[in-house]
Protein backbone atom coordinates (compact mmCIF):
# COMPACT_ATOMS: atom_id res chain seq x y z
CA UNK A 1 0.00 0.00 0.00
CA UNK A 2 1.02 3.62 -1.16
CA UNK A 3 0.78 6.59 1.07
CA UNK A 4 -0.32 9.55 -0.41
CA UNK A 5 0.99 11.83 2.01
CA UNK A 6 3.04 14.98 1.14
CA UNK A 7 6.69 15.85 1.53
CA UNK A 8 7.73 19.21 1.78
CA UNK A 9 10.63 20.04 -0.74
CA UNK A 10 13.66 22.15 0.83
CA UNK A 11 12.17 25.60 -0.18
CA UNK A 12 9.13 25.42 1.65
CA UNK A 13 10.90 24.45 4.42
CA UNK A 14 13.60 26.91 4.20
CA UNK A 15 10.41 29.45 4.03
CA UNK A 16 9.23 28.13 7.06
CA UNK A 17 12.57 28.40 8.74
CA UNK A 18 12.76 31.90 7.46
CA UNK A 19 9.48 33.09 8.59
CA UNK A 20 7.97 33.02 5.50
CA UNK A 21 10.17 35.40 3.90
CA UNK A 22 9.72 34.94 -0.48
CA UNK A 23 11.30 37.00 -2.76
CA UNK A 24 10.02 35.17 -5.34
CA UNK A 25 7.15 37.33 -6.56
CA UNK A 26 9.13 40.24 -6.12
CA UNK A 27 11.64 38.69 -8.63
CA UNK A 28 9.60 37.87 -11.11
CA UNK A 29 7.91 40.95 -11.50
CA UNK A 30 10.95 43.05 -11.71
CA UNK A 31 12.69 40.85 -14.32
CA UNK A 32 9.13 41.30 -16.41
CA UNK A 33 9.14 45.05 -15.82
CA UNK A 34 13.21 44.97 -17.24
CA UNK A 35 11.74 43.40 -20.47
CA UNK A 36 8.77 45.38 -20.62
CA UNK A 37 7.10 45.79 -23.44
CA UNK A 38 8.56 42.48 -24.68
CA UNK A 39 6.69 40.36 -22.14
CA UNK A 40 3.34 39.04 -22.56
CA UNK A 41 2.71 38.63 -18.88
CA UNK A 42 3.70 41.09 -16.44
CA UNK A 43 3.23 39.27 -12.94
CA UNK A 44 2.73 35.81 -11.02
CA UNK A 45 -1.22 36.39 -11.46
CA UNK A 46 -1.34 36.83 -15.15
CA UNK A 47 0.67 33.50 -15.27
CA UNK A 48 -1.67 31.96 -13.05
CA UNK A 49 -4.38 32.61 -14.96
CA UNK A 50 -2.86 31.91 -18.71
CA UNK A 51 -2.63 28.12 -17.19
CA UNK A 52 0.93 27.76 -19.14
CA UNK A 53 2.82 26.52 -16.57
CA UNK A 54 3.60 22.73 -15.42
CA UNK A 55 1.12 21.38 -13.08
CA UNK A 56 3.61 20.29 -10.55
CA UNK A 57 4.58 24.12 -9.77
CA UNK A 58 0.93 24.79 -9.48
CA UNK A 59 0.93 25.08 -5.39
CA UNK A 60 4.36 27.11 -5.51
CA UNK A 61 2.90 29.86 -7.50
CA UNK A 62 -0.01 30.05 -5.94
CA UNK A 63 1.26 30.13 -2.63
CA UNK A 64 4.01 33.06 -3.68
CA UNK A 65 1.08 34.97 -5.35
CA UNK A 66 -0.52 35.11 -1.91
CA UNK A 67 2.38 36.88 -0.62
CA UNK A 68 1.65 40.43 -0.41
CA UNK A 69 4.56 42.26 1.30
CA UNK A 70 7.18 42.91 -0.42
CA UNK A 71 11.07 41.84 0.82
CA UNK A 72 12.29 45.35 1.50
CA UNK A 73 9.03 45.67 4.01
CA UNK A 74 9.18 41.95 5.38
CA UNK A 75 10.44 41.65 8.74
CA UNK A 76 11.31 37.42 7.85
CA UNK A 77 13.37 39.10 4.67
CA UNK A 78 15.46 41.48 6.86
CA UNK A 79 16.01 38.39 9.43
CA UNK A 80 17.18 36.29 6.89
CA UNK A 81 19.66 39.03 5.20
CA UNK A 82 21.08 38.99 9.05
CA UNK A 83 21.74 35.51 9.31
CA UNK A 84 25.55 34.68 9.65
CA UNK A 85 26.50 31.95 7.35
CA UNK A 86 27.33 28.69 9.24
CA UNK A 87 30.28 28.13 7.56
CA UNK A 88 33.66 30.28 6.68
CA UNK A 89 35.68 30.35 3.49
CA UNK A 90 35.22 27.63 0.95
CA UNK A 91 38.29 26.46 1.83
CA UNK A 92 37.40 25.81 5.72
CA UNK A 93 33.88 24.25 4.68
Amino acid sequence: MINSGCLETPDVIQRRQQGGCNRFTADLERSFEARAPDVHVKTLDDILRSRRFHPAVELRLSDAAAVTEAPEASAACQRSQRVAPTCGPPSRC
